[in-house]
């Protein structure tokens, strides 16, 4: 995967009307797959959200990245858990910031028109105790792969800064602590040296009050990244979250 020249990126897909699209380089190779969707199930949302909240408990501000965040759908998920499952300690972790080095993501994440199943309506109505219209607006989707398109209302939208992004130099702009991380499903799409140099500056930027979330996907056949952030001293607390040791 090339990770630094963003501009060479063509885009094959223009409606954004599916979560599901390859991007591919100048010469036509496909490089990345934009494959997102409501409260993704490798990880279990409430128990993320319950998991910072008792880590963070004394801590005033926490600063919230997701990278790789495709249309939006992931950082919308992490922001309507919160809202629902922890209000009162939302503040202290809202806004975040999301990034993705695909600008035409970011344009779709921005418009917030996110196509889904009736799985994923169910999946989100689970997570948000069947409240999930009271963070979302449903519309009738013209793509046949969909089966509707749904909206997050305006003060969800409020809570996620959107914005083209390169993990490897925004890392550098991190502040020292209390840094939450999410940057899932992304590392199949890096070779073994890009792997090696991200979780190397992961961790020579963070320390113990900082958290990287990943996904199912990163680990599958790759049982070595999990030995590696074993290596640059990371321990995991929960399924796909890590702190430092020290």
């Amino acid at each position: 995967m090339n990770i630094s020249p963003i501009n060479i990126y063509k885009y094959n897909n223009k409606s954004f009307k599916a979560n599901d699209r390859w991007v591919h380089n100048a010469a036509g190779s496909p490089i990345f797959k934009t494959t997102t969707y409501f409260f993704r199930d490798d990880i279990d949302w409430k128990k993320l959200i319950n998991f910072l909240c008792t880590k963070y408990k004394n801590t005033e501000k926490i600063n919230v990245l997701n990278h790789a965040c495709s249309n939006g759908m992931e950082p919308y998920s992490f922001v309507m858990q919160f809202l629902h499952s922890k209000p009162k300690d939302a503040k202290k972790f809202l806004p975040i910031t999301a990034k993705d080095i695909d600008k035409d993501n970011i344009y779709a994440a921005t418009s917030g028109h996110c196509g889904a199943s009736m799985y994923d309506q169910r999946r989100a109505q689970e997570f948000l105790d069947y409240t999930l219209w009271d963070y979302v607006d449903w519309q009738k989707s013209s793509n046949p792969n969909n089966d509707m398109i749904l909206s997050p209302k305006q003060f969800v939208k409020d809570q996620i800064i959107f914005s083209q992004g390169n993990i490897f130099n925004d890392i550098d702009n991190l502040p020292p602590k209390n840094n939450v991380i999410l940057c899932r499903n992304m590392w199949l799409y890096l070779n073994s040296q890009e792997q090696d140099m991200l979780l190397r500056k992961l961790s020579d930027k963070l320390d113990a009050t900082s958290t990287v979330v990943l996904g199912i996907y990163d680990f599958l056949n790759n049982y070595k990244l999990k030995l590696d952030f074993d290596y640059y001293g990371f321990k995991e607390d929960i399924p796909y979250v890590f702190s430092k040791n020290c």
